[in-house]
């Protein structure tokens, strides 16, 4: 019964556009390896894991999918070989089943990635932060507006200062990811995970640093890249 109605969905891909497909995808590997054990992924999140991880549930100024990325980069945290193989294994393959340009699931950044996921267990979760999410919406909705991409504001104000303008956070110990063009939370999460082409993966290591337990998350609209998502993080 899985794999009919798992096959019935991906049927239904086909037709579809390249945005639209994407997320068609996305919700279909999200739903199968939360879901369905043996199927995607052998040894599923429990719901009370799930729950535990999604700290911003009753967020009020926070959109479902800017939620759910702060959920999956916890799930990412709670237990990394888990993730890894309910959701990268996953994310890989199906990225290659449908779209021209692929990701070497052997090459250096997704091994090293493995290997990085397979340390992880029970780290503090990110809770969400009011003042992050202001600086990462302000971020991400001027970054969106001109057409920018980086850390530096449109008006080259650095991140750290413009941290402190728009929050007062202070803390020396803070950091950004930014994301363009994918809308997907669980593919936001993935994509800053495998770090592909990244040498520093500083995207990957802002995730999976266990003194950041404060994130702020924005996505918007941008007008190269369809659209940006911005992550900020303090300890």
């Amino acid at each position: 019964m899985q794999l009919i109605l798992f096959y019935c969905i991906a049927l239904l891909c086909i037709k579809l556009t390249h945005c639209q497909m994407k997320i068609q995808f996305t919700v279909l590997i999200t739903t199968a390896a939360l879901l369905f054990p043996g199927s995607i992924c052998e040894k599923k999140f429990a719901p009370d894991e799930i729950y535990k991880a999604n700290t911003a549930a009753y967020t009020k100024y926070l959109s479902y999918d800017e939620k759910e990325v702060i959920k999956f980069m916890n799930l990412a945290r709670l237990d990394g070989k888990r993730f890894y193989h309910c959701f990268i294994d996953s994310f890989i393959r199906f990225y290659n089943a449908t779209y021209t340009d692929k990701i070497n699931s052997d090459n250096s950044y997704v091994r090293s990635l493995k290997n990085a996921l397979y340390e992880i267990k029970n780290l503090a979760l990110l809770l969400p932060d009011s003042g992050l999410y202001v600086a990462a919406k302000y971020h991400a909705a001027d970054m969106g507006k001109k057409g920018l991409t980086g850390h530096n504001s449109s008006d080259n104000t650095p991140f750290p200062q413009r941290l402190k303008n728009i929050s007062n956070i202070t803390s020396p110990f803070i950091s950004e990811n930014c994301s363009y063009g994918i809308a997907e939370p669980l593919f936001i999460v993935c994509d800053l995970l495998i770090d592909n082409n990244v040498p520093s993966l500083g995207h990957r290591k802002n995730i999976l640093n266990p003194q950041f337990v404060k994130a702020g998350v924005s996505i918007q609209l941008h007008s190269s890249y369809r659209v940006n998502c911005v992550i900020d993080y303090s300890d």
